[in-house]
């Protein structure tokens, strides 16, 4: 009798589990899959839209860290996941280590095997390029280069001083990347925060190209310069920080979500960051001026920690345009200017005239790197349009077709 009574306290109790498992809402959906680019909407509180991304991403997140990660940082796995587990270099909000936890609850629920995967080794994904800053081996094959142009440069155009960004992703060619584009977006209920999207890999579910409803869009790129290490210091992982930027309504209280949101977030951090960055940020043009609408920051863990550029430093590049690639530019006065933004630099000439078409030809011509080319993206944030090419076929993403996405329409529950 106590046998049976075991038995069936035992059932009762996986129904119980299984039924608290299936009960809860998947907050989200599947809004488009075509050509390789798959778009996930989520909506709900940092947990609620954590475990929806899980249930929806399911195996694909899994792979990030298997496929990727793990052989990247190669025999400084182990160092990283103690790194992220003890926080001892790396400090991550307590809101996006639920919103991790949550994650791995939903992929649970879709019956991912999660054997030798949690919560700490989906953080590590998202912060590896700081994790890596650690260590000695933090050379990455990663390129990336963004052009932004507003006011006087897009004046003369169907854009009429709007601002437009294109932006090249230029990573290694890894099947685990390419074969999983992901644009995220995301609705908080939290009261302070705002729409966001980002557009990357499934994995991510923090920024490393993204934008939010009120129009802010930012970039990371990888900078080539000195870097020392500073181990005494706390690092927020970059991609968080961007995150932060991006989902805060007005991150530093001024009536207005600009690219000094982003400056205040990244100021915030003042022992700089684990690697060295560039990182560009663009707002919409209207009713603002200059200093609001674009950026580009320099940072790293050595002094100086932050170098901010606008159009008004003498960059070689004319009118109210800006370009970044890898090298530092204003960070000590370096003037790191490569052969993309020499080639860039020429074609722009008296830097007018540059309508949206011209910004994706002038990127897709002269800051390309071959066989490197992941992702290729156009946002103009008045508009709300998305444009992006992936790699596909084994070509580069700028030799694709691109798709478009209406922002705004996304960011509609």
């Amino acid at each position: 009798k106590m046998k049976i009574q075991v038995i069936t306290a035992l059932l009762l109790l996986t129904i119980i589990e299984s039924s608290c498992v299936f009960s809860q809402q998947i907050k989200g959906e599947i809004v488009h899959q075509k050509d390789n680019i798959t778009v996930i909407k989520v909506w709900g509180t940092h947990k609620e839209r954590g475990f929806a991304y899980g249930y929806l991403g399911g195996e694909k997140i899994l792979q990030l860290f298997k496929n990727y990660i793990t052989p990247a940082l190669g025999s400084n796995l182990a160092k990283a996941r103690i790194a992220i587990s003890s926080q001892q270099y790396i400090q991550i909000e307590n809101k996006y280590i639920d919103e991790a936890k949550a994650i791995i609850e939903g992929m649970k629920a879709a019956k991912v095997d999660l054997k030798g995967f949690n919560y700490n080794d989906l953080l590590l994904a998202n912060s590896f390029l700081d994790i890596r800053g650690l260590g000695k081996n933090n050379k990455l094959n990663n390129g990336c280069s963004s052009l932004m142009s507003w006011g006087s440069a897009t004046k003369g155009t169907s854009l009429k001083g709007e601002s437009v960004i294109t932006r090249h992703l230029d990573w290694s060619v890894v099947p685990t990347l390419t074969n999983n584009n992901l644009i995220l977006v995301h609705i908080p209920a939290e009261t302070d925060e705002q729409p966001w999207l980002m557009v990357g890999y499934f994995g991510q579910m923090s920024v490393l190209s993204g934008c939010n409803k009120a129009g802010l869009s930012i970039f990371q790129h990888m900078m080539k310069d000195d870097m020392s290490e500073v181990k005494s210091a706390k690092y927020t992982p970059i991609w968080f920080s961007l995150r932060k930027a991006l989902e805060q309504k007005d991150y530093n209280q001024d009536g207005y979500n600009d690219v000094n949101d982003l400056k205040a977030v990244l100021i915030s951090n003042k022992d700089g960051y684990a690697n060295t960055y560039i990182i560009c940020a663009l707002a919409a043009a209207i009713a603002k001026a200059d200093n609001q609408i674009a950026m580009v920051a320099e940072i790293g863990p050595n002094k100086p920690h932050f170098t901010f550029r606008g159009n008004l430093y003498d960059d070689k590049i004319n009118g109210d345009n800006l370009y970044a690639a890898n090298y530092p530019i204003k960070r000590n006065n370096r003037r790191r200017y490569g052969g993309r933004y020499n080639s860039i630099n020429k074609f722009l000439a008296n830097g007018v005239d540059i309508d949206a078409e011209k910004s994706w030809d002038i990127m897709t011509t002269y800051s390309i790197l071959k066989a490197r080319n992941l992702q290729t993206m156009q946002i103009i944030p008045k508009s709300g349009v998305l444009k992006l090419s992936i790699w596909l076929n084994n070509k580069d993403a700028y030799k694709n077709k691109a798709q478009i996405f209406n922002i705004h329409e996304l960011f509609k529950k």
